[in-house]
């Protein structure tokens, strides 16, 4: 079952479920679980120094101190304990992989005499080695340094380095464990060392600050000196709870619902986890300005006559609002009118506050004048609806321009719709110049996604709104939509009408009973039409030792490799039958049979997948049980894309699925061979002999490894040559392609190399350090260095053969 349909049903249930006359009681009492469920999800702290969880961490060095010591080791993490040496003077960031936005750390270091250090925050890139790109130039860098005792400066601990001095000085000397506290949550960033405030700012109040992003990398530095790290934990705060509940506001545009139906589809056949529950509770004809004009049929509703009751019955974590269209009455800018709309909106703000929810607020979209027959600019114009005044949009444009003001307010986002539906004007608009049609909404709901998708659904928002994922919801998931559509028809409109308003109309003709009712069978529907559209990703689920946990399609699901016994039990629970590695390390067996499930080894490398792998997947489609549980290491590249063949084979994906598998699990552009063994993918011939499935591959995954490491070394060598050229046998692979796929290949060698030869280790290790160097060449197009790095690489690799592979 979609997993996150099933809790989207039972919330629905609940709140269905409730009698009416209770329904205040039974909202105070869920309020109040509510809150705390929330605080006990959000009290949940990651150690970041944990050995699984420092896979997570990527080690990012100055060129120059690289160049300079090009065998030195710089981060090491040994029994919980972050250690940097500065002995020889290296210099870096290690930088923590997942972008962060708001959020809770907490660490301790200790410093030698003369060391210089620091925390980079919400660096919204990576370091590339230019200076420009520090944490402290493009983030935050809070400064750790050698000076106890020292008054504070913009360069002394505790600082916002460069910008701002810290509030007091309360380092300990050098020797001695230094405890820090940091919260980052909106614009506002708290900073405690050793229990005493030294940095408490709102980011919006300090010009050099007010532009930086507020999401980003967390990292570590070193400038110089010995440091070391210790009990590091992170704890993400949540915008609202998982699944929160909002509610919609606003006039015709917003009761048509187009663009929340749009986006309730996109989230529901796309995302996955703890969907957030969209009620519509837009009203036509209403303002939030209390106007209302001559000729209008009857006086205009205002949403101010029914928000308490809104409020007390639906009790949301936010409320979406979009006023403006219906508030300026269609005349002319007047300081009277646009006075009567900021004192709605604050009012509006000030009531959804005070119920401790949060506030978006959308600009009034925009006014087509162009499409009007008759076109009214005179001052002795009977303004109205009928007769709207020419240039109403620049009226609506005075009102957004003061809206987006309110961004700087705690609590409150404002989102601007206008800049998109302006460059779509033709296609958003009919002959109507008040209401955007239904691609007008798919607009609107285009620009209200990257909101969502970085506030609650755990995919990447950069790829998220493509012309083929959207076109797909018109196509696949148009079943999907139009269940949308008549669920909000049903129940949203009824508790609408149940919960009061003024204007006049005529009331549902279905019960509120029968609402409910009806409501539960459409909820089932979606969940069917979900599961049978076809689309990969159905959800994204966090269950105990699994991470990146993805439902490609039907029977079909991938993640990272099962750490614990916990993990098998959580994948017995979700009904897996068959578990295939497709990583090198030695699947554990064992501990998949205590718990009913088989084991299948099918290992392949990040560079492709062989044909002899692909049946061995083919012959695995054919004779295991399914549900399959397709897993690699982190659960983001070659599982994935294994996955997708496998979906492809049993015939619940096309290749326009199988590729967005590989785009919704982040599966990196720099792995080719990956992608193109997806785009290129055709079944193997029946009457071939297929490999026999094995519980544990034969092949050594060391040696797998290592001969991954001799095709992208050769690769590499001869893009280098080139001076960053395309080879002729392979022509789609980049320099920075190949680089990562050496990189890679080190990385497994370690992770596999027999534990009985220790010898091997630290030369490995080396390797890896000077891949890593021999990258950032690359990356920066640095050809001379780069091949230097490369030739002192393969003298390396021929020493280490010469002594362990070679011998007789």
């Amino acid at each position: 079952m979609n997993f996150s349909m099933q809790r989207y049903f039972v919330r629905t249930r609940i709140f269905l479920e409730c009698p009416w006359q209770n329904k205040l009681l039974f909202a105070v009492l869920a309020a109040s679980l509510l809150s705390q469920t929330a605080l006990a999800e959000g009290d949940t702290w990651r150690d970041l120094l944990t050995p699984k969880e420092f896979t997570n961490w990527v080690e990012e060095q100055h060129d120059f101190y690289r160049a300079r010591h090009p065998d030195s080791s710089t981060w090491e993490l040994d029994n919980g304990v972050l250690r940097c040496s500065g002995e020889t003077g290296n210099a870096g960031l290690l930088r923590y992989r997942p972008v962060l936005r708001n959020f809770e750390l907490r660490l301790e270091y200790r410093l030698a005499k003369g060391c210089n250090s620091g925390v980079g925050l919400r660096a919204p890139q990576p370091y590339s080695g230019n200076p420009e790109t520090l944490p402290s130039q493009i983030g935050y860098e809070v400064q750790i340094v050698d000076d106890a005792g020292e008054p504070p400066s913009e360069t002394g601990t505790g600082a916002f380095y460069g910008v701002l001095p810290p509030l007091a000085s309360s380092a300990l000397p050098a020797g001695k464990w230094n405890r820090m506290h940091i919260i980052c949550e909106g614009p506002r960033i708290h900073v405690e060392l050793n229990d005493r405030t030294v940095q408490d700012i709102d980011q919006r109040s300090i010009p050099k600050l007010d532009s930086r992003s507020r999401a980003g990398y967390i990292s570590v530095q070193n400038h110089g000196g010995d440091i070391e790290f210790r009990r590091m934990s992170l704890r993400e705060i949540p915008l609202a709870r998982p699944g929160a509940k909002v509610v919609f506001l606003g006039d015709s545009i917003t009761a048509h619902g187009g663009y929340i139906n749009d986006l309730e589809t996109y989230l529901a056949l796309y995302h996955a986890d703890d969907l957030p529950t969209l009620i519509n509770l837009g009203l036509s004809s209403e303002t939030v300005s209390g106007l209302s004009e001559a000729d209008h049929p009857f006086p205009r509703p205002c949403v101010h006559d029914r928000l308490d009751d809104v409020l007390s019955a639906t009790k949301p974590e936010i409320v979406v609002a979009c006023y403006g269209m219906n508030c300026g009455i269609y005349h002319p800018l007047s300081e009277e009118r646009f006075a009567a709309y900021r004192d709605g909106v604050e009012r509006l703000v000030e009531k959804v506050q005070a119920t401790g929810a949060r506030v978006v607020l959308l600009t009034p979209p925009p006014f087509a004048g162009s499409r009007l027959k008759e076109s009214h600019a005179s001052s002795d114009t009977q303004f109205g609806f009928r007769t709207p005044y020419r240039d109403y949009d620049e009226v609506l444009g005075h009102y957004a321009k003061w809206l987006l003001t309110l961004n700087d307010r705690e609590g409150v986002d404002v989102l601007d719709v206008r800049p998109l539906l302006h460059a779509h004007m033709d296609e958003a608009y009919g002959q109507d110049p008040i209401h955007p049609n239904a691609r007008g909404h798919r607009w609107l709901a285009r620009g209200l996604l990257p909101y969502w998708l970085e506030h609650f659904v755990k995919i990447d928002s950069a790829n998220a709104s493509t012309e083929d994922r959207w076109a797909a919801i018109s196509s696949k998931g148009a079943k999907v939509a139009e269940l949308v559509a008549q669920r909000r028809t049903v129940f949203d409109r009824t508790l609408l009408w149940k919960i009061g308003h003024t204007r006049p109309g005529n009331p549902p003709e279905i019960s509120w009973e029968e609402a409910r009712r009806r409501a539960e069978e459409l909820d089932r529907e979606i969940r069917e039409a979900v599961r049978s559209a076809g689309f990969p990703m159905a959800y994204r689920e966090h269950l105990p030792g699994l991470e990146n946990l993805f439902q490609i399609a039907g029977d079909m699901f991938s993640g990272s490799q099962p750490q614990g016994d916990t993990s098998f039990a959580s994948l017995k629970d979700l009904g897996i039958q068959t578990i295939v590695s497709v990583d090198g390390a030695t699947p554990n067996v064992a501990a998949a049979r205590e718990h009913g499930l088989r084991y299948v080894h099918i290992p392949i490398g990040y560079s492709g997948i062989s044909a002899e792998a692909q049946g061995s997947l083919a012959r695995l489609m054919r004779e295991a049980t399914p549900p399959f549980y397709i897993h690699c290491h982190h659960g983001k590249h070659r599982g994935p894309a294994m996955a997708a063949l496998a979906g492809m084979l049993a015939g619940s994906l096309d290749r326009h699925a199988a590729m967005q598998v590989l785009e919704c699990a982040g599966t990196s552009p720099q792995y080719p061979g990956l992608w193109r063994a997806v785009e290129d993918f055709s079944s193997p011939p029946a009457e071939v002999a297929w490999p026999e499935l094995m519980e544990i591959a034969r092949v050594s995954s060391f040696v797998a490894a290592m001969a991954e490491i001799d095709e992208a070394f050769d690769g590499l060598g001869q893009i280098l040559q080139a001076d960053g050229a395309a080879s002729t046998a392979h022509p789609d692979l980049t320099a920075p392609q190949a680089a990562l796929l050496l990189k890679e290949g080190f990385v497994e060698a370690r992770r596999h190399a027999p534990p009985d030869e220790t010898a091997w280790h630290p030369l490995l290790d080396d390797s890896l350090q000077r891949t890593k160097t021999l990258e950032i060449h690359v990356q920066q197009r640095n050809w001379e260095p780069a091949r230097m790095q490369w030739e002192r690489l393969r003298q390396s690799c021929r020493e280490c053969h010469a002594a362990h592979r070679d011998v007789p």
